[in-house]
């Protein structure tokens, strides 16, 4: 019986002795400076920035379709906050603090802020030029990622991102196709809701 607990005991040790290498492997493998650390602190950056970007976006909508146009830019910056949210948790969860400080976050992201003011027309060209600064980004970080079989966490939450990135802008192809055919001056005199 004695050796039965003995041998428990020492499983139990070198179980625990596993367990910490793993988490040291984690943890040290990503480093701050560490390429997939830099790209998800990115990617954290620009979720912040285009939330913003999709509220500016439907709080500036005007026209006949404003309400439809404030109700899809409400539901982008939600999918925006919601993975905010997710890759804060994916650096906590390799080790790493996310980066919070406004300024360096506007720093770090590859998108640009919307324009205070602008028109429909501006204002989906900017979204939708985001959207495919951040659609090549994430290809190009997964395509990596996959390639070296490093980080499955990572690559499944960016894959996950850039579905819906690859979404955003192809409903803003499509809303920009319908609005271009609208009747030039068919929304001149329209109130602007919000401003």
């Amino acid at each position: 019986m004695e050796n039965v607990a003995q041998a428990a005991i020492d499983q139990m040790h070198q179980d625990e002795t596993l367990l910490r290498e793993d988490e040291l492997e984690i943890t040290t493998t990503n480093r701050p400076s560490s390429p997939t650390v830099q790209f998800l602190q990115r990617q954290l950056a620009n979720s912040l920035v285009l939330f913003l970007n999709y509220k500016t976006c439907g709080w500036q909508s005007c026209g006949r379709s404003f309400g439809e146009l404030e109700r899809l830019f409400q539901e982008f910056a939600e999918d925006n906050k919601k993975r905010f949210d997710e890759l804060g948790d994916r650096l906590r969860m390799i080790g790493q603090d996310p980066e919070l400080h406004l300024e360096s976050l506007l720093e770090c992201s590859s998108v640009k802020q919307a324009l205070s003011g602008a028109g429909n027309e501006e204002l989906f060209a900017a979204a939708g030029g985001n959207a495919i600064v951040v659609i090549r980004e994430l290809r190009d970080q997964v395509r990596t990622l996959w390639r070296e079989q490093e980080d499955p966490g990572s690559i499944q939450l960016l894959t996950e991102l850039l579905r819906m990135h690859e979404c955003h802008e192809w409903k803003l192809r499509q809303l920009i196709k319908r609005e271009s055919s609208v009747a030039p001056g068919a929304e001149t005199g329209s109130v602007r809701h919000g401003a």
